[in-house]
């Protein structure tokens, strides 16, 4: 594997793992082809061109569009950037499901507290 390779696939978790939406970046969805990816990139990218951008350059941007094409671009980048993603996604759904059940469980604790609390001052 060369190097330009090894640093795309490296770019691509890094920015599955920041949540950068490459796809949206780019404006295309996850089933668009290469080509599409290069004239997307094509034309959301020209506004942030060095020659473009004049004095409004900001290379991180540029930088940013050029990382995106190439990781969307290569199909190891691409697979390892979506899987990536897809991971961090289903920990966050996880994470969520889990939070519900907490508080479910604590709502339920409160009824049973609520009840419990009614029976005693009865009792007394």
């Amino acid at each position: 594997m060369s190097e330009d390779n090894k640093d795309v696939l490296r770019f691509a978790a890094e920015y599955a793992e920041k949540n950068v939406d490459l796809y949206d970046l780019l404006g295309v969805d996850a089933l668009t082809s290469k080509d599409d990816i290069r004239r997307a990139w094509r034309k959301r990218s020209l506004k942030y061109h060095p020659d473009k951008a004049g004095d409004n350059f900001d290379p991180e941007k540029w930088e940013l569009f050029e990382r995106a094409r190439d990781i969307l671009a290569d199909d190891n980048a691409r697979a390892t950037y979506d899987a990536a993603m897809k991971a961090k996604l289903l920990r966050k759904q996880e994470r969520e499901a889990m939070d519900k059940e907490r508080v479910a469980a604590a709502l339920e604790n409160d009824s049973l507290r609520s009840v419990l609390d009614k029976m005693l001052e009865t009792c007394y």
